[in-house]
């Protein structure tokens, strides 16, 4: 998500955008929201995460739930570390691609990760959105909650063009020496 994000995301105040930036960070989002909104509680906050990168810190639910921490997570599910397959498929060839989707042992089957079920484990909200209809709405009661809630959202594991104006490279170039 970040890739999309920093680029395309407009920020209108100072210190509102919070990003790791092209370092890959996996397990930044739901720490730095957490301490983003204990810093400023009367702010909304929402983190932006893939299912790779929550899963690093997803127990840190339980601190915002303790904490009161009213912070919206967007997981973003694709099923696996696809920006890392990506990587691994544009430097070294489309099959080589090498254990970064959540698939059965046999690689026939995915496997997805139920996160709402995770976030409902840790007195967390969480709601799953399934059509793009549905986002507004989604957001709209997460704002209206007094508690950390997790927005999950089913995507396809091949990406798609965000359409957005600004474009460029992002993260890890390719070696010189590769062909």
């Amino acid at each position: 998500p970040q890739i999309q994000a920093f680029q395309e995301f407009l920020s209108y105040e100072p210190r509102t955008w919070l990003s790791p930036g092209g370092y890959s960070t996996m397990g930044y989002t739901m720490p730095a929201a957490i301490g983003a909104k204990l810093a400023r509680p009367d702010v909304p906050v929402v983190g932006f995460a893939g299912d790779g990168d929550l899963q690093q810190t997803i127990q840190e639910l339980a601190v915002a739930a303790e904490t009161g921490a009213a912070v919206i997570i967007a997981c973003l599910n694709n099923t696996g570390w696809i920006s890392i397959r990506d990587f691994q498929r544009g430097m070294f060839g489309e099959d080589r691609g090498f254990e970064t989707e959540f698939r059965s042992r046999r690689g026939d089957q995915l496997m997805p990760v139920d996160f709402c079920a995770i976030a409902k484990a840790f007195n967390c909200g969480s709601e799953k959105v399934t059509e793009v209809g549905e986002i507004g709405a989604s957001f709209e009661r997460a704002m209206a909650s007094d508690g950390p809630c997790l927005i999950e959202f089913d995507l396809s594991s091949e990406p798609a063009d965000s359409e957005g104006v600004n474009i460029g490279h992002w993260d890890l170039p390719k070696p010189a020496y590769l062909p």
